[in-house]
């Protein structure tokens, strides 16, 4: 995305709020390629961990990830799918807030709900247990390498194979918990 289209969604977010297609799978399996986001102007202030924040890069591209930790000037944030967290964010960068989703099935899934944002800050708190794992593990791989007698390929591997047994299984029942709560608001209770 150029910076042009930045400074358009950006003027956007002044007035109103704007909706974005997902291009990509970096969120899955909460937000999947097609679906379309809602982005609310919100103030770095009032961006709380769990929340999944729209943000331009250094290359001026835009990405909506979760929000894993933050301090006064910095944000960082992890794609769901991801095995390691993004560079740092700073302030300036950020553009808003996903508010709601909606799948490409139809179905809204609105986001500002107390249930959601407390499965949310749940699986930022995993997100950031598990980058903080990674780091560990690709900072001292010789040694855990030496420890196993395994190649770095092994290595690799075997951290592959931890990483989907272990860390997508959160998402994943979270994400299936979040689609079933919507799917029984929009279908059972009108």
């Amino acid at each position: 995305m150029n910076s042009n289209k930045i400074v358009i969604v950006e003027s956007f977010l002044q007035d109103t709020d704007i909706y974005l297609k997902v291009n990509g799978m970096s969120m899955y399996p909460f937000m999947r390629d097609g679906d379309i986001i809602k982005i609310t102007k919100i103030t770095a202030k009032d961006m709380k961990i769990g929340d999944i924040i729209l943000f331009k890069t250094s290359e001026d591209i835009l990405v909506a990830h979760r929000l894993i930790s933050k301090n006064k000037e910095t944000y960082l944030t992890k794609g769901d799918a991801r095995l390691g967290s993004d560079s740092k964010i700073m302030k300036s960068h950020l553009v808003g807030r996903t508010s709601s989703i909606q799948t490409r099935n139809g179905i809204d899934i609105p986001l500002d709900t107390k249930m959601i944002r407390f499965l949310f800050y749940i699986m930022a708190l995993h997100s950031r247990t598990w980058d903080e794992v990674t780091r560990y593990l690709t900072k001292n791989n010789h040694i855990i390498r030496n420890a196993l007698s395994a190649t770095e390929g092994e290595f690799y591997l075997i951290i592959n194979k931890l990483y989907r047994s272990t860390y997508m299984l959160l998402p994943q029942i979270l994400s299936l918990s979040l689609r079933l709560y919507c799917f029984f608001l929009t279908n059972c209770c009108k």
